[in-house]
């Protein structure tokens, strides 16, 4: 278990950047709807629920440590860790049933830019025809490798309305049958989720940066990369023009990093101690200076 600071001046520095990280958040469950008294009881679950963890790491889990670790009463902390026990709770980065069925158009779309057969292996997705003969790459080869689940035509007409696609035809003298060709496009790595994902990955991804984070507070290994650029005294001209170039480095960056992570998956497939896992991301975000956000400079 990670070292317990009682130094006083650590733990206010510590409450003055959640205190920080806290507010945006804060702002956002109120216009959800989200109360103090609700917001309370998740915070003292989580609390023994984490206190739990890291007890169970030294064969330490009673009811009087978790307790003393976390300031929540004793009453509080039997009839949590019972409840607990009865319901089971989600594992961290489980994803939800509904939000795994609806992301196989992000399965799609990490083979299409990642895969060798499909890509140009530098996290460029290649054309493809809509149909080809079996054993040789197509659209609906591709989304059959990753779903016997949906119907190939569903992604295709849906990725079509949402833009995701375009469709070239060929003429009758370059081919047999006027065959179409299917063109992912640019807008494919950055297009809105839907409304139950947008949640999910709200909450999966900003857990991920503040473990990254806390890693390298922790001075424990290697620090991770946690880096930002900020700028103020800008004019809104100004910070449009970056944010789209915000928008390039970022979809390339995540490109290509997807095409070598996935054909690393492929190495790793069925090999001991392939229970690791990564996350990197990016994001922009634009404010005034008498914006909720504390960071205009």
């Amino acid at each position: 278990m990670t070292e317990i600071s009682t130094q006083p001046e650590i733990q206010t520095r510590m409450l003055d950047a959640v205190r920080r990280l806290m507010k945006p958040l804060v702002r956002g469950l109120l216009r959800h709807g989200v109360t103090l008294s609700g917001l309370e009881e998740m915070l003292r679950a989580l609390y023994v629920d984490v206190a739990r963890d890291e007890l169970s790491k030294q064969g330490k889990v009673t009811q009087s440590a978790v307790s003393l670790m976390t300031g929540v009463h004793r009453k509080d902390v039997r009839r949590l860790l019972d409840a607990n026990v009865q319901d089971g709770a989600p594992k961290d980065g489980e994803v939800p049933f509904e939000v795994s069925a609806s992301s196989i158009g992000a399965r799609v779309l990490m083979m299409w830019s990642g895969d060798p057969a499909y890509s140009d292996g530098a996290g460029q997705a290649r054309k493809l025809p809509r149909r080809a003969a079996a054993g040789l790459p197509s659209f609906e080869a591709l989304v059959q490798k990753v779903s016997t689940d949906v119907r190939p035509r569903a992604v295709f007409d849906e990725w079509r309305r949402l833009g995701l696609i375009a469709v070239e035809v060929e003429e009758p003298a370059e081919s047999d049958n006027g065959e179409e060709w299917v063109v992912l496009q640019e807008t494919a790595f950055t297009a809105e989720p839907g409304a139950q994902e947008r949640y999910f990955f709200f909450g999966r991804n900003l857990a991920d940066h503040v473990a990254a984070g806390l890693q390298n507070l922790a001075g424990v290994g290697e620090p991770t990369i946690d880096q930002a650029v900020f700028y103020g005294g800008l004019t809104a001209g100004s910070v449009t023009r970056l944010k789209g170039l915000s928008r390039t480095l970022g979809e390339e960056a995540i490109r290509r990093l997807n095409s070598e992570a996935y054909q690393l998956k492929q190495i790793d497939r069925g090999q001991d101690g392939a229970d690791h896992r990564m996350t990197f991301g990016a994001y922009f975000y634009e404010g005034t200076r008498d914006s909720t956000s504390e960071g205009d400079e």
